[in-house]
């Protein structure tokens, strides 16, 4: 199977979003990743007719760039964020289980330790060779879950996952930016 097949039940939308991305009328507020916060299925938007395979959630990857360059194409940028976007991330009621509910917090938890690890302030490597770095974890981390957890059905791996992923949270403390 290629690659985006794999990745078909997830949408993971890594681009630099304006402060303004969740102002929009009738549209819901992004939630910005917090240690203390787990996605509740009121996050996401109902969707008759979709398999537990086939839900989405959509998160996002917010870095503000700063101004100063090196070497007039390195750039330090001062904060980044992860966002879930319950605008376009969606479930069938019927396959709402807690089960799945920890499926999809533990991508959300991936994307933050993705970050952690390669958006490191202290590092003064190039955005675009950061971003690049971001991007292939995330992917690939992403891609290693769904296929071990069998989209979200194999609780074993989802515990083991979330266990291990909250360790790499807690190894990886998010560095302050000046």
């Amino acid at each position: 199977m290629k690659i985006n097949s794999l990745l078909s039940a997830l949408a993971v939308c890594l681009m630099l979003i304006p402060n303004h991305a969740s102002s929009q009328e009738n549209q819901r507020p992004f939630i910005t990743w917090q240690d203390t916060l787990d996605l509740t299925w009121d996050d996401f938007t109902p969707k008759d007719g979709v398999s537990t395979s086939r839900s989405n959630i959509a998160l996002y990857m917010k870095a503000e760039p700063g101004v100063e360059k090196i070497k007039n194409t390195r750039y330090y940028f001062n904060d980044y964020s992860i966002w879930f976007n319950p605008n376009s991330s969606y479930y069938d009621p019927k396959h709402a289980t807690d089960w799945n509910l920890r499926y999809f917090n533990v991508m959300f938890d991936i994307a933050e330790l993705s970050a952690r690890l390669t958006l490191n302030p202290s590092d003064n490597s190039a955005w675009s060779d950061k971003r690049k770095s971001f991007d292939r974890l995330i992917n690939a981390s992403l891609e290693a879950f769904e296929l071990e957890s069998g989209f979200g059905k194999d609780t074993a791996v989802i515990m083991a996952y979330e266990k291990e992923v909250r360790e790499g949270l807690e190894q990886n403390p998010k560095e302050e930016y000046d």
